[in-house]
């Protein structure tokens, strides 16, 4: 049988996403496409999901 649940850690970059979004995308999104040329708001989000992790994940070796 398949195990379709995501692990601990899944779970964990799942929460810190949704929470980004609720934080700094929810409270832009009407305004977002319109300013989207102009970054006004896609550098601060970038800034934000790299300081929790986001941008770059550890990839492990053999």
């Amino acid at each position: 049988m398949y195990n379709f649940e995501l692990s601990e850690r899944r779970n964990l970059i799942r929460d810190m996403a949704a929470k980004l979004a609720e934080k700094e995308i929810l409270p832009v999104r009407d305004k977002f496409e319109e300013d989207y040329s102009e970054g006004k708001y896609v550098d601060k989000i970038l800034l934000e999901a790299a300081k929790i992790g986001l941008l770059g994940f550890p990839i492990e070796g053999k």
